[in-house]
């Protein structure tokens, strides 16, 4: 079993997915920490390492629990003098939803969140920027392929190898939903 994914980490995920199964869909990096281990004081090292796991623990949640869950920051759970949480009050907007998101340098991922409707401007928010990550990373990949083609450092049967494995590797379980859904985004002109 990778490090990752040790006996502590799918333990965690199982609490969490118990804290979802009471009704508390978004718990923080410390609430976990105090359902696994209990309500005695906690040391700062080990909610540091739940806080650690939290991105493997939303990928065990998301392929064993079959749950629709994204990390949120510290911005999700904080509340000023000007407004509630986003907690409290969810994001009205795309940039809003943005906000609650780990995303920028030094936004740590502080809690998990599942999914809360087909509304859910924050579970949106995250997959839009795991396309956004990725599309950027595929595309230049292509670019690099191309370019090494077309300047001779890459032999034109090996970059087709390349565009045909990443191809391959971007290729959801569900092609024929994907087909659909590109269909109707995309129709012919």
């Amino acid at each position: 079993m990778s490090r990752s994914r040790d006996a502590y980490t799918l333990d965690l995920a199982g609490t969490v997915d118990r804290l979802f199964g009471d009704g508390r869909t978004d718990p923080s990096t410390t609430e976990i920490a105090h359902e696994h281990f209990g309500r005695e004081v906690l040391g700062g090292e080990i909610i540091d390492g739940v806080q650690k796991r939290l991105r493997t623990i939303s990928k065990i949640l998301e392929e064993s629990y079959q749950h629709q869950v994204c990390t949120v920051s510290e911005r999700y759970y904080l509340k000023t003098a000007k407004r509630p949480s986003y907690r409290d009050d969810p994001p009205k907007t795309d940039a809003e939803a943005r906000l609650c998101l780990p995303i920028g340098q030094g936004v740590r991922a502080v809690g998990i969140r599942l999914s809360t409707g087909n509304n859910d401007r924050i579970y949106q928010a995250a997959i839009s920027q795991g396309f956004a990550s990725g599309a950027g990373k595929v595309k230049l990949g292509f670019d690099r392929t191309i370019t090494g083609m077309e300047a001779g450092r890459i032999p034109e049967d090996r970059a087709v190898t390349l565009v045909r494995e990443a191809d391959r590797r971007s290729m959801p379980q569900q092609a024929a939903a994907l087909k659909q859904l590109k269909d109707r985004a995309l129709p012919d002109k």
